[in-house]
């Protein structure tokens, strides 16, 4: 029969025994638990853009795209990438309307929900049959719909607030345009300009946009900030290719000397095509990705200026900037800066080679689509405003990348 003694080391003994099992417990629960939190759990914690006093997880950015996704799977860097400047600008619209004390009731989400429910449902039937069946397209919760109807007349009230902001009326110019497929062609065209040719016969004649030929090239009145067809700007260039570096250098030392470009563009230079008209190349455009590559840093040069000795594939050219035109916004850079009856020099666009002339310019009423353009136009430079200044103050920040990216798309389901 145990003593008394030995009675009383047996419970202590047991409650050693019990918590070196509890703390091994604890020490398996830690092993298996730690690896697991942060490989399966802080991921989804994982802040990817904080605006403010706004965060947005790992987990919240994967609950929005979700109705986005495309159907081929989930979407690329790019695409996720612009997704987030969009949440950006939410919440950027977001405190905007806080400042400026913007609300939207839950009466007003109520009756804008029926408005587009009942105009994407035209079939008979209870509404809230109607509301849940439009749920499931979207993809949305009724939650997520409502606050992203929030969003949007947010942005409505605040796009009307800098509408009243812009002046009735403002400096407009009324334009024509004759528009040609390719730089060459415009040369014909400008030459029968400088002989006195009508502009509006030859823009009815020789344009390639059939809508402004059939008016003589006319476009309309535009005032600033409205229209953002933009030329990168071009140079007519002349050029001579050496087989050598050190051959281009002697031919610019001949250049320096004074002797003429042309004789010597016919006598040394290898570019079969060019050489027999003295070197002309014609148009190359101050994009690298439309012409050259080295257009980039041949249009710092004025006319007349020469470059150094440039290494291609085929030899080292030597190129000399005969003229070039202006690059920017072709309306509010250019043709607000040419006197009325002047015609432009031809501009390389999207839309085509362009040669402008201004017909007028005085102060008119703006339209409602002018307005609305110009409304949008202040609201999104003013959101670019706010979201650069919050990334200097790091009240905006980012935590996203390609790691974050991978990782979404391996437990994308």
């Amino acid at each position: 029969m145990p003593s008394p003694a030995d009675q009383g080391k047996r419970p202590k003994e047991e409650r050693h025994y019990g918590l070196v099992i509890a703390l091994y417990g604890l020490l398996v629960l830690l092993l298996i638990g730690i690896p697991y939190y942060f490989r399966l759990v802080a991921p989804w914690r994982h802040v990817v853009l904080q605006v403010g006093e706004v965060k947005v997880t790992t987990r919240e950015l994967f609950e929005r795209l979700r109705p986005q996704r495309p159907a081929s799977g989930f979407g690329s860097l790019e695409m996720i990438t612009r997704f987030i400047q969009g949440m950006e600008k939410e919440a950027l619209l977001r405190e905007a309307a806080k400042e400026r004390n913007l609300t939207v009731s839950e009466e007003e989400i109520d009756k804008e929900i029926r408005r587009r429910v009942s105009a994407a449902s035209p079939g008979e039937g209870k509404f809230e049959d109607l509301y849940a069946a439009f749920l499931r397209k979207t993809g949305l919760s009724e939650k997520a719909y409502r606050e992203q109807i929030r969003t949007e007349m947010i942005r409505e009230k605040l796009l009307l607030s800098f509408a009243r902001q812009i002046p009735p009326e403002t400096e407009q110019l009324h334009l024509a345009a004759i528009i040609l497929g390719t730089p060459e062609k415009t040369d014909t065209v400008r030459k029968r300009l400088q002989k006195g040719e009508d502009f509006f016969r030859l823009a009815r004649e020789t344009s390639v946009d059939l809508e402004s030929a059939r008016k003589g090239g006319e476009m309309g009145w535009f005032p600033k900030g409205v229209e953002e067809l933009s030329t990168p700007g071009q140079m007519r260039v002349q050029g001579i290719l050496t087989k050598s570096e050190e051959d281009a250098k002697k031919i610019l030392d001949r250049l320096k000397a004074g002797q003429d470009w042309g004789k010597l563009a016919k006598t040394y230079s290898h570019d079969r095509k060019s050489r027999e008209e003295g070197g002309d190349l014609g148009w190359i455009s101050a994009d690298p990705t439309e012409g050259m590559p080295f257009g980039p840093e041949l249009y710092p040069l004025q006319p007349g200026g020469i470059s150094r000795p440039l290494p291609t594939a085929d030899g080292f050219w030597i190129l000399k900037v005969v003229e070039k035109t202006p690059k920017g916004k072709v309306v509010d850079d250019i043709a607000f800066h040419l006197p009325v009856g002047a015609v432009s020099p031809p501009l390389n666009t999207d839309r085509g080679v362009m040669i402008i002339k201004v017909l007028a310019k005085e102060r008119r009423p703006l339209t409602a689509e002018q307005k609305a353009v110009l409304a949008e136009k202040t609201l999104s430079d003013w959101l670019e405003g706010k979201a650069e200044k919050g990334r200097k103050e790091g009240r905006i920040r980012w935590d996203w990348g390609s790691e974050t990216y991978d990782w979404l798309v391996r437990h994308w389901k």
